[in-house]
């Protein structure tokens, strides 16, 4: 497995960038176009069953991983949600390039001690 680069930006260290796919024509054009402005990417095919937990190790704190939405071979909140139970220190963009839509997930967790605390994260989103 190639090293995935890590990018200094102005304001911070960008972490690696996994793109999980089933259509390598996607993957392979987004991989092209990242690395055109040169962020290091790496690719993960998650058809294979043990692919989605091999790229799991690989992450490290403030990487970013790309789904695409729009792909209907895999359920993509399924991805999301998998990589987010288990690594809530990451962002998940998933691309719609049906749609031209770009969703970003996070994890972010919060202490409940009183309702008040429920109704204002609420009113944050």
């Amino acid at each position: 497995m190639r090293e995935v680069n890590r990018v200094i930006t102005e304001d911070r260290e960008l972490g690696g960038i996994f793109i999980l796919h089933r259509n390598s024509l996607f993957a392979e054009g987004m991989e092209l176009l990242l690395k055109g402005v040169g962020l290091g990417v790496k690719s993960v095919d998650v058809a294979r069953p043990q692919a989605l937990a091999e790229a799991e190790r690989l992450l490290k704190p403030r990487d970013i991983v790309i789904v695409d939405l729009g792909d209907t071979t895999i359920h993509p909140s399924l991805s999301i949600f998998q990589v987010l139970l288990h690594r809530p220190d990451i962002v998940v963009i998933g691309l719609d390039p049906c749609e031209n839509r770009i969703e970003v997930y996070h994890k972010q967790q919060r202490n409940l001690g009183q309702v008040e605390d429920l109704v204002d994260l609420i009113r944050a989103l």
